[in-house]
């Protein structure tokens, strides 16, 4: 392991408490700073090694930093005089650049040390945080990281549109929140530009790809939807046939001739029709010749209380033109590291609805349709968030702690959609032979509407 240079070194005073505010020990000393780690050196001798990946976050008062880590232990560190500002600054900028790559971003940058002030507001206008930050443009995500503060990422999949005034870029959310950018001097207009032409080359790719998959297809139909499935989302059938109604039949023909449209099939028959979801992406693994689906199906309706509340997963790659329609699935289900489809065909993801009392106690589903509507808004943003990865979804809690699979982290902590699809999934099932997968999906099914407690998760084959 090679040592790494301290890039900033200074006197304090420390406290290290406990989860409950108890104080473990304290005293005076010194604290190094390198790109990983934080380090705590007393008058004493004793050295404690903070990893800056296990920081929560960095909050300021009154002088003091307030350090808040994942073991459930905060450090306050105080006396640092007129080196305080430098010291957090440092501090900030090594936190961020690890949580950048804990944030699942492995793309290539198109745009770096871009220098601004942003504001940031939600849904109902009101300002949230503001600051000095650098702005960073991936292929398909903006990051705005403040010189104090959390890391905003912006999935380009959620920029609604872009619009400048005064010397400032406004940039609106398709959830109603946007990002103001201002105090850009000469940058504002090149970065203006490659972020434009960023925005309009994933536009221009998603409806490409929606030609190639449905040639039959006129243009302003494709463009149209188009924006239902823009980088990956899920969207639903509903929604998708207002527009048009052929092209909904004809994304049913292409899943039907890929691997996977035997388990469609099977899936739909059990499901809601209208609210089934496709989702589609090209060049996920990072080639052009990566075309890849996902359909989301609701299994709710019928008989109050009965086998539903569930909304099932499944994902595969869709190929142009289809020369194999059908392919045979088998081998053993592994946990990779990579992207949600890098094992294709291998697992059906099943996640709650609701919760399980409450959808026992129902006189009807009605409820149920507003129900799936929220799941399907937090599920399409958590999986811009994270990449489209599923194992920060359904790897249980222990597991986080495993080398491999510490970067999930810090996604877990700080996205409250992940946080709840963690909580709503109830198992997966393994493709093994199809009587298998069948029989093992009706129990799972059974089990959700069986069980009372919403912590209980299937665990065949896990």
């Amino acid at each position: 392991m090679t040592e790494q240079k301290i890039l900033f070194e200074c006197p304090l005073s420390f406290s290290l408490m406990s989860d409950d505010q108890q104080e473990q020990t304290g005293g005076n000393g010194r604290a190094q700073i390198d790109q990983e780690h934080l380090y705590l050196l007393s008058e004493t001798g004793e050295t404690r090694v903070f990893p800056l990946r296990e920081l929560l976050h960095i909050e300021e008062k009154d002088y003091r930093l307030l350090l808040p880590f994942t073991f459930n232990e905060q450090l306050h560190l105080f006396n640092l005089g007129f080196k305080f500002e430098d010291f957090t600054g440092t501090l900030s900028k090594c936190h961020h650049e690890i949580l950048m790559q804990d944030m699942l971003i492995k793309e290539k940058t198109r745009e770096k040390d871009v220098i601004s002030e942003y504001a940031w507001f939600n849904e109902k206008g009101e300002k949230n945080r503001q600051g000095k930050c650098e702005l960073r443009l991936f292929e398909t995500s903006l990051a705005v990281i403040p010189v104090k503060g959390d890391i905003l990422r912006l999935p380009l999949g959620n920029i609604r549109d872009l619009q400048p005034e005064n010397y400032s870029l406004t940039v609106n959310m398709d959830g109603g929140e946007k990002v103001v950018l201002s105090q850009m001097g000469a940058q504002l207009d090149p970065f203006k530009k490659i972020l434009s032409d960023t925005l309009n080359n994933l536009s221009s790719k998603t409806q490409s790809f929606l030609q190639e998959l449905l040639p039959e297809t006129d243009a302003p139909t494709i463009h149209k939807v188009s924006h239902l499935l823009k980088e990956g989302k899920i969207a639903c059938r509903e929604d998708i046939q207002a527009i048009s109604a052929p092209l909904w039949a004809g994304i049913e023909e292409k899943i039907a001739l890929s691997p996977l449209g035997d388990e469609y099939e099977f899936l739909k028959s059990l499901g809601r029709q209208d609210k089934i979801g496709v989702g589609f992406k090209r060049g996920l693994l990072g080639g052009e010749e990566s075309d890849y689906f996902w359909f989301l199906i609701p299994i709710y309706g019928g008989k109050p209380g009965g086998p539903g509340n569930a909304a099932v997963l499944e994902a595969g790659s869709i190929h142009l033109p289809v020369e194999n329609p059908k392919e045979v699935k088998g081998g053993e289900e592994k946990d990779p590291e990579d992207d949600l489809l890098k094992q294709e065909g291998k697992a059906t993801y099943f996640f709650r609805i609701m919760d399980r009392g409450a959808y026992a106690a129902l006189k009807d589903t009605t409820e149920l349709d507003g129900q799936y509507d929220e799941f399907i808004t937090a599920f399409n943003r958590c999986m811009q968030e994270v990449n489209f990865r599923r194992e920060p979804i359904y790897l249980p809690g222990k597991r986080l702690s495993e080398p491999r699979f510490v970067k999930y982290r810090y996604a877990v902590k700080r996205l409250p959609e992940l946080r709840r699809l963690r909580d709503l999934f109830i198992g997966r099932v393994f493709h093994q032979t199809p009587e298998q997968w069948r029989n093992d999906t009706q129990a799972l099914l059974a089990f959700n509407t069986r069980s009372r407690r919403d912590s209980e998760k299937w665990e065949k084959g896990e």
